[in-house]
């Protein structure tokens, strides 16, 4: 390492926005210049075609990414490098503010606690499943798990820094009504998960009742069964609307990283546990679903019928539903008889990644529209 570098820990909030737009700036010495820090030039110089994939558009103010390397060269200024007596160098984050921390490592958090609930609502489906699946796992989780891998790259592609990088920027520049309000840190937490999850309720009513983003969403409900991987079964085209819609909340409010990272983690594991065919006691799901959404209320929004289709629309916190006046207990046909899905898309052919993409552009919107008018004859 040359004796001009050094790397500090420490980085204010607001330094990652600078390191970003200088992003490409280059030294006479070889080295990357990144706000005042000067980071070594790679040993091994990326190939043409590999730096023209990997160039970085920097949008909206330099929040809104497209390259994953940024993320890296912000996380390798906040955290400082040091070596040991091996000669190796390690992290460190002495010296690094939590929402530093937090930033830096959102991804593994992620990603762990994805594959955990996972990997547990897969084992509890098989040891205690809830309805027979006709169609097979073999069959449904290869598209499935395919879209889940393609939204992934998707968004890490597009939003490198995700909602979290769009929280640390807010934070920096006191944007927001939380910051606004000066409201004390352990309320701001607290109310920002709850108003992103009410967000999330109404982005929901929203793909249900607008025909053309129902196109998008149907994807979702077009399953012809109910488990952990339909909860996250969802159109690219979707995801990327869900999140600008979550980018906007998250700088309106001004909530903190905390906060953002803590609800990106209940998205996903309530989305997975609300979707597992899964086995409850109904005394407890009786008292569950007064806390959280239950699989039992959740696959009643499953239902090939409309008028419970267009029911049950909460993800994390049941009383949305029951405020909003669209909370149904059970399915009328009950949950061992119900049919799961909707009208079109019933050939097993449709569970194909590459005709499951296809689908919005495929068929009607007019049969599951929340608030459709009934056709006259």
């Amino acid at each position: 390492m040359g004796a001009g570098t050094r790397f500090t820990c420490g980085i204010r909030p607001d330094r990652w926005l600078g390191l970003l737009r200088h992003h490409h700036a280059g030294g006479a010495d070889g080295t990357r210049k990144h706000g005042r820090l000067r980071v070594p030039a790679r040993e091994n110089p990326p190939t043409a075609n590999s730096s023209s994939r990997r160039k970085s558009r920097i949008a909206a103010g330099g929040f809104l990414l497209t390259c994953s390397e940024n993320r890296r060269y912000i996380v390798r200024e906040i955290i400082e490098r040091r070596p040991d007596r091996s000669g190796q160098y390690n992290h460190c984050t002495r010296g690094m503010s939590l929402a530093e921390i937090l930033f830096a490592y959102e991804p593994a958090i992620r990603l762990g606690s994805f594959a955990a609930i996972f990997v547990a609502m897969a084992i509890w489906e098989l040891l205690a499943p809830r309805r027979r699946q006709a169609v097979g796992r073999i069959r449904r989780w290869p598209g499935n798990l395919g879209i889940v891998v393609l939204n992934t790259l998707l968004v890490r592609f597009l939003f490198p820094t995700a909602a979290i990088g769009v929280a640390l920027l807010a934070e920096s520049r006191g944007w927001g009504l939380f910051p606004a309000l000066n409201a004390p840190p352990w309320l701001a937490v607290v109310g920002a998960v709850i108003v992103l999850d009410l967000a999330i309720y109404l982005q929901h009513v929203l793909l249900h009742a607008v025909p053309l983003l129902w196109r998008l969403h149907r994807m979702h409900h077009a399953d012809l069964e109910f488990d952990v991987t339909t909860g996250a079964r969802f159109h690219p085209i979707e995801i990327i609307v869900s999140m600008v819609i979550k980018l906007g909340v998250v700088a309106a409010i001004g909530a903190p990283v905390v906060a953002v990272l803590i609800f990106e983690v209940l998205l996903n594991v309530t989305s997975m546990f609300n979707h597992g065919n899964v086995r409850l006691p109904g005394p407890l799901d009786r008292v569950l679903r007064w806390i959280v959404v239950t699989p039992e209320m959740h696959r009643v929004h499953h239902s090939v019928v409309p008028r419970e289709t267009n029911s049950n629309f909460g993800f994390n916190l049941p009383f949305w539903d029951r405020l909003f006046g669209t909370y149904r207990a059970q399915p009328q046909a009950g949950h061992e008889a119900m049919t799961i899905g909707i009208e079109q898309f019933r050939d097993p052919r449709e569970l194909r990644l590459d005709r499951m993409l296809l689908q919005p552009l495929r068929d009607d919107d007019r049969l599951y529209p929340l608030g459709r008018r009934e056709p006259t004859a």
